[in-house]
């Protein structure tokens, strides 16, 4: 059985990661809108937000 610092531990690097990722999705997102690269046409722009969406669900999966 699971004691409460275990849960307590469990509950607390939990945190600890979604914002991790919450400033990593926020360092992606500022990267990709000052980057050329992904700001050249409408195709690039869907590819982009596309890039975005998998490099976030990437960083979730860690």
């Amino acid at each position: 059985m699971l004691s409460a610092r275990v849960v307590d531990a469990v509950k607390s690097e939990n945190l600890k990661l979604n914002s991790e990722n919450q400033v990593h999705g926020q360092y992606i997102e500022n990267f990709m809108s000052s980057s050329s690269v992904f700001q050249t046409t409408d195709t690039q722009e869907k590819n982009k937000e596309k890039l975005g969406i998998h490099l976030l669900s990437l960083l979730w999966n860690c």
